[in-house]
Parts: C-alpha cells; structure tokens; sequence
C-alpha cells in the first residue's frame, strides 16, 4: 500500500470525509491569497500593538526622567541658593533623607515634608519622584561640605547618563558637589 492510500484509510476509519483533489478547484487547494492576506495581516497588527505597547512604557518612562532630571536641577539650585544664604547645607549632616519616607504630605517645604527644614524660600514645594516607591525615589544628604541628590532613572535612552554625571554609582543619577559620596 502507498501512503496515499493509508492516509484515506486512517480518515475513514475516524470518519473524516474526504473529497478528491481532482473535485477541488484551483483556490481549494491550499492557501487563498485572501487567507494569506488576512492571516499576514492578523500577526502583522499583534506585533504591531505588541511594539506600540513596549514602546509606549518607553516614552512614559523617558517622560518620567525628565521630570526627575528637572527636579535634580531645581534641588541643586534651592540648595545652593540656602548654602549662599545660611553657609549651610538644608537639614541634619549625615543623615539620608528619601523622599518616599515622611510625613502626609512629603512636598511641604515648611520642615515637614521629606527635608527637615524650611525651604520655602528658595523652593515652591519639595520634588517627589513621579513614581516614589520602590528604587524611584529622591534621596538626599550632606556632611557639612558637600551635599548630592540621586534619583534611579528608567528610560534606556537616560541610562547612559548615569555613567556621565561624575558620580560614583553607574546605576543612580547624581547630582550636587558631593556626588562621590555614597548615600546609604
């Protein structure tokens, strides 16, 4: 027995009805043009939304880091505008404050919010991170003689800035005069 004839064989004994090519037009035997084109075009709009998708948490991200670098620039400006005032840094030497760990409201600038000291002057409300929870938070210290702000940033396109800040970590953006200092 050929194969062909096993083939009908094996259908018929499950009960496949089967018609002969001979029956079968031209368009019949296999792929339409138009169910290639629908199934071409069915996979080519998954991958399309699947791209849009990732691409989309892209910009978000990328929108995320430039709020972030924006307040890193504002924070070195209000804290070199109080070092000028009061030749000190804002808040406790040696302590690290994270802008995720405070009070209700962690934006005050009156002493209550994430720095322990009244900024009002110099700032209109202490940054958050947008996200402030896990690895995306602000952090702050100083020792008396220099002061650094860090922030984790998200977009693949900022990553490359991390290295080029001079700061010490290759994984954090740093900014202030202290920015070898390592922030616990």
């Amino acid at each position: 027995m050929n194969n062909r004839v096993i083939d009908h064989h094996l259908l018929d004994k499950l009960g496949v009805k089967q018609e002969s090519n001979e029956k079968r037009s031209g368009f019949d035997k296999g792929f339409s043009v138009l169910g290639f084109l629908a199934t071409v075009g069915i996979l080519g709009s998954a991958v399309y939304l699947v791209f849009n998708f990732l691409k989309s948490e892209e910009i978000a991200g990328k929108a995320r880091d430039g709020v972030r670098l924006s307040d890193m620039a504002i924070f070195v400006l209000a804290t070199e505008q109080y070092f000028l005032d009061k030749s000190s840094f804002p808040d406790v030497a040696n302590v690290t404050r994270i802008s995720n760990v405070s009070s209700s409201n962690p934006t005050n600038v009156n002493g209550t919010g994430w720095i322990k000291v009244d900024m009002s002057k110099y700032i209109a409300n202490l940054r958050i991170d947008p996200i402030n929870s896990g690895i995306y938070v602000y952090k702050y210290r100083h020792d008396n003689r220099k002061y650094k702000f860090e922030t984790v940033l998200e977009s693949e396109k900022d990553l490359m800035k991390n290295g080029f800040d001079g700061g010490i970590d290759d994984h954090k953006y740093e900014v202030g005069n202290g920015r070898t200092q390592v922030i616990e």
